[in-house]
């Protein structure tokens, strides 16, 4: 799946194809190198694969920083600052690990193929006073118009037309078409978890996406 990411076979938002750059990384520094190399992350290839989930109390911010540091490498080669959940942090939900690493993933794997050389990206995970666990992945992308949100919220279908070439300075609002597998695969996987799931983004204003996972019962905190 990162493979896939990254080579632009599979985008998760039908990212357009990248065009070599004279000042790309160096090989051994190559995104869909490192992807290659060691993604320890049992990952679900489709809906289909899903199944019943194991709805247990999970440390959010734990899997959320795995997730992250997994994907580190292909951030920092393409020169984007990647923010992860402090070590100290601890918030514990229900949730499905696998399927949690599966959003973590396509949400911030999503924010990789569409946040520029020198943007940011930020995965959040706090607990809130009443109990409810939110995890945020913000970035400072390109950002998604009307049609292509409204899309991503499952408000609407997304029309496969065609991608076209993006600036020379990277993915531009107006290169997406859609919004593929990665966030309906996310959306089902939320409302099996029973969790809710926000997306805010404007063109060119990046994009922030929360998961709201609700309280555990007192007996099963963690």
């Amino acid at each position: 799946v990162v493979e896939a990411l990254l080579s632009n076979r599979a985008p998760l938002r039908q990212a357009p194809p990248v065009a070599a750059k004279a000042d790309a990384a160096p090989a051994t520094d190559d995104p869909a190198s490192l992807a290659a190399a060691d993604t320890p992350i049992p990952l679900i290839q489709d809906a289909s694969d899903v199944g019943a989930l194991d709805v247990t109390s999970t440390d959010i911010a734990d899997v959320t920083r795995t997730v992250g540091r997994s994907l580190a490498p292909i951030a920092k080669a393409r020169g984007i600052d990647l923010v992860l959940p402090a070590d100290p942090v601890s918030a514990t939900a229900g949730a499905d690990a696998r399927a949690l690493k599966q959003i973590v993933f396509n949400l911030a794997g999503n924010a990789l193929a569409w946040t520029p050389r020198s943007g940011r990206i930020a995965l959040d995970v706090r607990k809130l006073s009443d109990g409810r666990v939110t995890l945020r992945v913000t970035d400072t992308g390109t950002g998604m118009t009307g049609p292509v949100l409204a899309a991503a919220r499952g408000e609407q279908r997304s029309s496969p037309s065609p991608v076209p070439q993006p600036a020379a300075d990277g993915p531009t609002s107006e290169t997406r078409s859609g919004c593929g597998l990665g966030l309906p695969l996310v959306r089902k996987l939320a409302a099996e978890m029973g969790c809710r799931l926000h997306f805010e983004s404007a063109s060119g204003a990046g994009t922030r996406v929360t998961l709201v996972f609700e309280a555990e019962p007192a007996g099963d905190a963690g």
